[in-house]
């Protein structure tokens, strides 16, 4: 498993477990387990950071288009939202049943997002390194010549400034 396929499945399960610990919470209600409920907010701290990373790296890798940049605008959004209704629902006020609706949304959304973001991230970035793997192994098959050649190539003529940046 490539370091990529591991960060998304660290991210698929972290998010299993926000949303574990966010029904358990709910089950619970007021006042919230410190356990439970410090596991539930951290998680989600680190979800926030682990896509954070992915993003600048998907970004050092090859220039964003706009429409990554959208993508990228609307899950952080979503979180946001999320992590705002979180709080409201946290504090010792009552709060409207918009807020707790909102709370039950914003993640799911949030999670879809995310998961169209990833997609839309490392499609074509995950080709290239399963390509660059090859390339740097020295695996260009029985009496072939390398494709490095060929590849940086196309890479350059595709992203002259990334290719700048970063050579292979």
């Amino acid at each position: 498993m490539s370091t990529t396929q591991v960060r998304v499945a660290g991210a698929g399960l972290s998010f299993v477990l926000i949303f574990l610990s966010g029904i358990w919470l709910s089950q619970t209600g007021k006042p919230y387990g410190t356990l439970v409920f410090t596991v539930h907010k951290l998680v989600g701290v680190a979800v926030g950071v682990l896509l954070g990373v992915m993003v600048y790296q998907a970004h050092q890798a090859a220039p964003l288009g706009g429409i990554q940049i959208a993508a990228i605008v609307v899950t952080i959004l979503l979180f946001v939202g999320t992590v705002a209704a979180g709080g409201l629902l946290s504090v010792d006020i009552q709060v409207p049943a918009l807020v707790r609706r909102l709370h039950q949304i914003l993640p799911v959304l949030a999670l879809l997002s995310t998961a169209g973001t990833l997609y839309l991230l490392l499609r074509g970035s995950l080709s290239f390194l399963v390509l660059r793997e090859a390339i740097d192994r020295g695996e260009s098959g029985a009496g072939v010549q390398s494709p490095a050649p060929v590849f940086r190539k196309h890479l350059c003529k595709a992203t002259s400034q990334s290719y700048a940046r970063h050579p292979l």
